[in-house]
């Protein structure tokens, strides 16, 4: 949600609207973080065969 410029507020408010699930302000920049570490750890596992990836532009 970081890339699209949501601010901390506005990613609790997703949050709670979508999961009904409620986050301290504080834990947000922790989550976020985390999340795009683990994101980044999963585009570099092989694809399966027979899976193409669409070309990116």
């Amino acid at each position: 949600m970081e890339p699209r410029r949501m601010c901390g507020r506005e990613i609790r408010g997703h949050l709670l609207g979508v999961y009904g699930l409620e986050v301290s302000p504080e834990r947000i920049p922790t989550g976020t973080g985390e999340v795009l570490a683990e994101a980044a750890q999963w585009q570099h596992l092989p694809l399966r065969k027979g899976l193409k990836m669409p070309p990116v532009t």
